[in-house]
């Protein structure tokens, strides 16, 4: 029997239908892309935080078992080959050595990491394949590594997100600055000079004192000697005008030097360290007037005896 062109058209409507609707499966998704995004935003935020605190452990954790990093050194950071032993080109593959390979960078690079942002110098593309699966790219810092995430390969894996693979562009280096040292704690060595200072100004205090003290005896000391030295030339001058015997002479000088002396002499109680040279003054000063007395004296016996002799 043959077919009727009827029969033709509708086989072939039948067979079209059929055709356009296969593969129509694999386009259709559960999720909205804000939804997706949402989702795996929590992990590359995670990882984020997680190379700030120096946990490379963790940062390895987030990748697959059999997942892989390629990195490309540029011009500006030839300097790590020396540092980390890198060359451009690396291949890192499997979860363990790309986890030794996070150490190696958080060690050499620093911990400070920039990147993945919303907006603003390091705001990153982030591409949705379908619901398992979001492509991410951007510029990036780590520590003092500048350069470019070409290319990073999220899956959803279960309940959560890993990463599959990774393209890193490291295009220049500055080393990281090194971390102050601690400030010692001198509190102690403070106390001690506030201690020595105090006992200072204690020690200046009574040294001003003793030193007043001083000056006050030296001046009471120095009116006396003053008064010595006022008195000895009057006493010469009134034993040449008088011409008196010789017995009378002595008998006055002897009270006048006794006199001298006691005016001169400290009471016992203000014994000092200033004393003792003024004393030795005054003892000096009055020597000195008993001899000059003592010379005029007999002088005037000479002069007196030559009278005698000429009046016979």
């Amino acid at each position: 029997m043959i077919p009727s062109m009827r029969h033709l058209v509708l086989a072939w409507g039948c067979l079209a239908l059929c055709c356009s609707g296969e593969g129509d499966e694999d386009l259709v998704r559960d999720l909205p892309d804000d939804a997706v995004l949402a989702s795996q935003r929590y992990y590359s935020t995670s990882w984020r935080k997680h190379y700030e605190d120096g946990e490379p452990d963790l940062c390895g954790k987030a990748y697959l078992e059999n997942a892989a990093l390629h990195i490309s050194l540029g011009p500006g950071a030839a300097e790590l080959t020396t540092l980390t032993g890198w060359k451009d080109g690396l291949v890192v593959r499997g979860r363990t050595d790309i986890t030794r390979f996070w150490n190696k960078a958080v060690e050499s690079l620093g911990k400070g990491y920039d990147g993945d942002t919303e907006q603003g110098d390091y705001a990153s593309t982030r591409f949705v394949v379908d619901d398992d699966t979001v492509l991410i790219s951007g510029p990036v810092l780590l520590g003092g590594a500048r350069g470019r995430k070409v290319s990073q390969t999220w899956v959803r894996q279960g309940a959560e997100w890993r990463i599959k693979s990774e393209m890193l562009d490291i295009q220049d280096f500055e080393p990281p600055k090194s971390e102050a040292a601690p400030k010692a704690d001198i509190s102690g060595e403070i106390s001690k000079l506030v201690e020595t200072a105090e006992k200072a100004e204690k020690h200046d205090k009574v040294t001003k004192e003793a030193m007043a003290l001083g000056k006050g005896l030296a001046a009471a000391f120095g009116v006396q000697v003053r008064k010595v030295s006022e008195e000895v030339p009057k006493a010469v001058e009134a034993e040449t005008k008088g011409a008196e015997p010789k017995a009378k002479a002595e008998a006055a000088a002897k009270p006048a030097a006794a006199e001298q002396a006691a005016a001169v002499a400290p009471p016992a109680a203000q014994s000092s360290t200033g004393f003792w040279p003024i004393l030795a003054t005054a003892l000096v000063i009055g020597g000195v007037a008993t001899f000059l007395v003592r010379k005029t004296r007999r002088r005037q016996e000479a002069t007196i005896a030559g009278f005698e002799a000429m009046l016979g």
